[in-house]
């Protein structure tokens, strides 16, 4: 019996496979930013809720502003409280 050889024909176009894949991975990158998002959202409103079952007014009014930090302004105080990556390393 002779053995075939049977070569691939050269691709053309994109990979499919590829395409694919880089398309899931896009898709789960997105899918944890809501997830993130949504989260930081209801811990806020569970923030919010805790305030408002403080009796005095100033402590919460403070409780009330510091639950209405928006997102950015928090990464950026949690990234300035958090020990820098350099201290980390070994």
């Amino acid at each position: 019996m002779r053995e075939v050889v049977v070569r691939g024909a050269p691709q053309q176009g994109p990979n499919p496979l590829r395409a694919a894949s880089w398309l899931l991975l896009s898709m789960s990158i997105r899918i944890s930013a809501c997830t993130s998002d949504q989260r930081y959202g209801a811990v806020q409103a569970w923030q919010r809720q805790n305030c408002q079952k403080i009796q005095d007014a100033g402590e919460r009014r403070r409780c009330l502003q510091q639950a209405d930090t928006d997102r950015d302004r928090y990464e950026q105080q949690r990234e300035s409280l958090s020990p820098s990556r350099s201290s980390q390393e070994p």
